[in-house]
């Protein structure tokens, strides 16, 4: 009879969670609010700034929606590198982002 490894003890998922979570670990509420007032600061003639958290509240995958006249004139490319650019700081701790941007008509 073979013995199967315990693969994840609690130690190891401890450490797991953290870097998941990342070095703050805070909650994707605080997240979000941190993020969107990033964002105002950046955009401050923005029509719609929305940050919500699609992790399931942990903080690791956000969706953004701004809508802003200062993105008239520049590609769909430009536009979410100047977003990847101004949170570059909060992307670090995140596992994934989902941006969209648009201009008011």
């Amino acid at each position: 009879m073979s013995k199967i490894p315990k693969i994840i003890n609690s130690r190891s998922f401890s450490l797991l969670s953290r870097l998941w979570n990342g070095p703050q670990a805070v909650s994707g509420n605080t997240t979000e609010k941190k993020v969107k007032d990033i964002l105002h600061q950046q955009f401050p003639h923005a029509k719609t700034i929305e940050v919500t958290d699609i992790s399931g509240g942990c903080g690791a995958m956000f969706e953004i929606m701004v809508e802003t006249p200062e993105f008239k004139g520049l590609s769909m490319v430009k536009q979410h590198r100047i977003i990847n650019e101004a949170l570059k700081e909060e992307i670090k701790d995140m596992h994934g982002l989902r941006i969209h941007t648009s201009v008011p008509p």
